[in-house]
């Protein structure tokens, strides 16, 4: 996984653990270089309705940034799949670089955008 150091949130810790779970795999985490923080009125909105709904621990997007950066980086040689999550240009190296896109823009600030905008 690559991974946004401003962006280490709950959410990519489960996925981790997920495919952790699968034999064979083996997970490991590189740190992007560059990084692109949510908006801070995404962080306020994402508090806000923390508050409104009674969201208590364990939310998908809590930082949970020691945990994450404690997962094994990457080895030397190359590695199967990379899942792109940082959304950082050049991709990261490997046989299969899967960037996810929502609404054309990658990580959570596309999903948050779409949100924002009345989107699907």
């Amino acid at each position: 996984m690559s991974l946004d150091p401003s962006r280490l949130l709950r959410w990519h810790l489960w996925l981790a653990e997920a495919l952790a779970e699968v034999p064979g795999n083996d997970v490991s985490c590189a740190i992007a270089a560059g990084c692109r923080p949510l908006p801070l009125v995404f962080r306020l909105l994402l508090e806000l309705e923390r508050l409104l709904y009674g969201y208590r621990a364990k939310a998908v997007t809590d930082s949970v940034e020691a945990e994450l950066r404690s997962l094994p980086p990457p080895p030397a040689d190359q590695v199967d799949v990379v899942i792109n999550l940082s959304g950082e240009e050049p991709l990261p190296s490997g046989r299969r670089v899967l960037t996810p896109l929502f609404n054309g823009l990658p990580g959570e600030i596309g999903v948050m955008t779409a949100l924002a905008n009345d989107q699907d």
